[in-house]
């Protein structure tokens, strides 16, 4: 295998780790909600955006349809969404957070902001610049091989 290649290989090694570390630590911050990162996903896009509907949220969040689906039903049966659909076309609907959703992304979020700081600032100011936009070189070859 030629240098290019391993290094190919280092880089997305290099990605995989670091998601991993992320998401151990996300995890361990949710646990003690009872809720899954996805499901912590779902909630601060509707705390910062407000209201969505689904193939919105499978858009920003890149997920599926049927995992949201059953992320969106376990929300709501937790009581931490409401769906509110229109009458004429019952798929259109609109996802909301309740007031108990509110609650807890509010007590959710400190802890999420500290551990996203605690791992970016390993990096300096220029060194995070420059890694956005590496990320975004990948993300903008990603969606011109799609199209």
């Amino acid at each position: 295998m030629d240098q290019r290649k391993d290094l190919s290989f280092e880089i997305v090694k290099g990605f995989k780790k670091a998601y991993s570390i992320i998401l151990k630590q996300e995890n361990e911050i949710l646990k003690d909600y009872g809720i899954t990162p996805l499901q912590y996903g779902v909630l601060e896009c509707l705390h910062i955006k407000g209201g969505m509907c689904i193939n919105e949220l499978i858009d920003r969040l890149i997920s599926t349809s049927g995992t949201m689906t059953v992320v969106i039903k376990n929300l709501e049966k937790s009581g931490y969404i409401k769906r509110e659909c229109k009458l004429d076309d019952r798929r259109a609907c609109m996802i909301n957070l309740t007031d108990e959703g509110q609650r807890l992304i509010k007590k959710i979020m400190p802890k999420k902001t500290a551990q996203v700081h605690d791992f970016a600032d390993t990096l300096n100011d220029k060194e995070k610049a420059e890694l956005i936009e590496l990320f975004y070189k990948f993300k903008q070859r990603y969606k011109e091989t799609k199209e």
